[in-house]
């Protein structure tokens, strides 16, 4: 507390005056802390008298708000098909509770996300953050990312992540913001699946049984191999098998190299 701006004051009779108390509060001040009480005492220098005006105790410290997000240990790939975690850390650099809206912005819509915190329990779009003196100002959490099979291998995509605090204008919104770059890992999932067959086959008659192999995944998949054998019960030597890939004849029991496209 400063001392008033005058410190002398020439009063004639029905005249009036005033003067200013500065009242600084310290840097780490809390949002709603008390200021002190200010009683002005005036002191006659003629009669000695002295003259206590009425005390002054609605002084506050005003609620600032300040949210800083930064990624933590972020990942060089996302995979396609898979959860992918992405740590993150919100702090609050104000002076008094917060509360953060996370938001993704201009995401894929076929991406899905949520949020979790430190222990994994899941959490709402918004993060709830107390004073620093109550020591719950730092909050760890997790950014999950599932992403389609389809998704191309090899691209880049720019992951935005936008913390706003829902109590106030934010004192430094350049902090409130972070962008990353992460590239799509390539991946295959080969999946085969039975098809249409014969129920019963007459002798002398044709018999068949399709099955389909499908790359799920989104690179080329040129390690496949496919092999196609007959087990008959009871032995009976007179019954021919015939294999063949995409209606092209084959041999049986030999490997036979295939190559598949994304999602082909």
């Amino acid at each position: 507390v400063h001392q008033p701006s005058r410190t002398n004051a020439v009063l004639n009779a029905g005249t009036s005056t005033s003067f200013d108390v500065i009242v600084e509060a310290p840097s780490n001040a809390q949002g709603g802390d008390r200021g002190p009480t200010i009683t002005p005492v005036i002191q006659s220098q003629r009669s000695f008298m002295e003259i206590h005006g009425h005390d002054f105790d609605r002084l506050r410290v005003n609620t600032f708000y300040d949210i800083k997000i930064e990624g933590l240990e972020l990942p060089q790939k996302l995979t396609p098909g898979q959860t992918n975690e992405i740590p993150m850390r919100i702090t609050n650099l104000g002076n008094g509770e917060s509360s953060a809206n996370i938001t993704l912005p201009n995401l894929p819509e076929s991406w899905t996300w949520w949020l979790t915190n430190e222990d994994g329990d899941p959490i709402e779009d918004h993060v709830e953050l107390t004073a620093p003196y109550d020591l719950g100002d730092v909050m760890i959490f997790s950014i999950w990312l599932h992403l389609p099979n389809d998704e191309g291998a090899g691209e880049f995509h720019t992951i935005e992540v936008t913390a706003t605090s829902t109590l106030g204008q934010d004192l430094n919104d350049m902090d409130n913001h972070i962008e990353f770059t992460i590239i799509t890992s390539s991946i295959r999932i080969p999946v085969l699946t039975s098809g249409n067959q014969s129920g019963e086959v007459e002798s002398g008659g044709l018999g068949f049984a399709e099955s389909t192999l499908s790359n799920l995944g989104n690179a080329v998949d040129d390690r496949l191999k496919v092999k196609a054998s007959l087990s008959v019960h009871p032995p009976n030597d007179n019954i021919v098998a015939f294999f063949t890939i995409n209606g092209g004849d084959r041999e049986m029991k030999q490997e036979i190299p295939v190559q598949l496209l994304p999602n082909q």
